[in-house]
């Protein structure tokens, strides 16, 4: 169920542990560079929610670019970092240092980035020994306050049921690869199971599919853009999505999705599309 906040006008998904996370926000990585005018724009349309990574190195670019904007308060941002493989040895450490990089005592989110190790092959045992350790660890940092909520990202149904045989508290958010064209049925639903939200990252593929014919029928009959629709229809499809763009005039492009509706029959096209392709890591054959 999706509840409109307030402060932004956004709305949210409540998670399992009660907390709001918006369905909408800004992504940001290591690719592509980074822009603090998109922090900016995403700041002046409403957007609250900021997705970093240790790994991204873009964490304390972003706090600065948060910190010429007084008119928000840190207690409307939600802020997600990410744990990276190589520093999973001691995630505690590892909040840490994200927290001085982004100058602030907490963060909203912090997920495990990937299920497998960076540190050279391991059985399917040795895999689950490590990440159910690993998991006892992101508890432990719930149970402090510096994060308001946990979670993985990549994770694939197997990697869940690893967690849920020793968790005491499950991830809240299984952040994915999500389009018309990867659409991860099987993680949904084991996610669903789990009362674990899934969260799209690459909602637009990478931009390889903005020309697709269908995509292109459906934004001409809405007056919308392709990447408008294929945005839209992660959210219609109830998975909340953090798009990249490093461009202020894309950021305003991508939240124009919040202002269009997809019918039933345009929903079914897209739905249709699924091809299993893959424009980031392929996580499936982690052990």
């Amino acid at each position: 169920m999706c509840i409109r906040d307030r402060s932004s006008g956004m709305q949210s998904v409540r998670l399992s542990n009660g907390t709001l996370l918006p369905q909408y926000g800004l992504g940001l990585s290591h690719n592509g560079g980074f822009n603090p005018d998109a922090v900016t724009a995403s700041l002046d349309a409403g957007v609250r929610l900021f997705d970093t990574a240790a790994r991204y190195r873009t964490e304390q670019p972003l706090a600065m670019a948060l910190s010429q904007d007084k008119a928000v308060d840190r207690a409307d941002l939600w802020i997600t970092t990410k744990l990276w493989p190589g520093d999973a040895h001691d995630p505690g450490e590892a909040l840490r240092r994200s927290l001085g990089e982004l100058g602030m005592e907490y963060v909203d989110m912090y997920l495990v980035h990937w299920p497998g190790s960076w540190s050279g092959a391991e059985s399917a045992e040795q895999a689950k020994s490590r990440r159910q350790r690993i998991w006892r660890e992101m508890e432990k940092i719930l149970e402090s306050g510096r994060a308001r909520s946990i979670g993985v990202s990549n994770f694939m149904p197997h990697h869940l049921q690893d967690l849920a045989e020793s968790a005491t508290v499950m991830p809240m958010v299984n952040q994915i690869e999500f389009n018309p064209f990867q659409q991860a049925k099987h993680v949904r639903a084991a996610c669903h199971q789990l009362d674990i939200v899934c969260q799209g990252y690459s909602p637009l593929a990478k931009a390889h599919c903005l020309n697709h014919p269908a995509v292109c029928r459906i934004a001409d009959s809405l007056g919308a853009t392709a990447a408008q629709v294929l945005i839209r229809w992660s959210l219609q499809s109830g998975v909340p999505v953090i798009p990249k763009t490093t461009r202020p005039e894309r950021v305003l492009e991508n939240i124009g999705s919040l202002d269009i509706e997809l019918n039933s029959a345009q929903m079914s096209v897209l739905d249709g599309l699924d091809s299993n392709m893959r424009v980031t890591w392929d996580p499936t054959q982690v052990p």
